[in-house]
């Protein structure tokens, strides 16, 4: 099994998962399904999902 990491971000858990192959992390919202981001760095996928979350929400929360 790949190791994981979490952290919490805008209020849900994120996984990140380390890239053995290319290098940095590919990261994901499990309560957000189709939120997914990576990064070169884990500060990078960091960054990187937090603005995924944010714009996930803001799509989430438009009415047509």
């Amino acid at each position: 099994m790949k190791k994981q990491l979490r952290r919490t971000v805008h209020e849900n858990a994120a996984v990140f998962e380390p890239d053995e192959d290319q290098g940095g992390y590919t990261v994901y919202i499990p309560a957000l399904p189709g939120c997914i981001s990576e990064g070169d760095t884990f500060e990078k996928a960091v960054e990187s999902i937090r603005e995924a979350a944010t714009l996930y929400r803001e799509v989430a929360t438009c009415t047509v």
